[in-house]
């Protein structure tokens, strides 16, 4: 919505695999996500600073949540070799 109503031009379209690029203004990992989403003014202007804060808060929460949990890949690399 924002970059439609600013008229802003969007990114050059990817050519090939996209998966095996790395394409500017994506985040990597959740934590450089949520930062974006702080970082980002329009959001709030859009939703309003309450939602965006509440909405920021739950998932740090859901982030501490997932760290919690042992995957079956670092149960396998770690624990399983002990």
């Amino acid at each position: 919505h924002h970059g439609m109503s600013n008229r802003l031009t969007p990114p050059a379209r990817v050519e090939g695999n996209a998966c095996k690029q790395e394409l500017p203004g994506l985040a990597e990992t959740w934590e450089e996500a949520l930062d974006a989403f702080s970082e980002a003014s329009f959001v709030v202007d859009d939703l309003g600073a309450d939602f965006c804060t509440l909405f920021h808060r739950v998932k740090q929460h859901e982030r501490r949540m997932f760290d919690r949990e042992i995957t079956p890949v670092e149960y396998q690399w770690y624990l399983r070799r002990i």
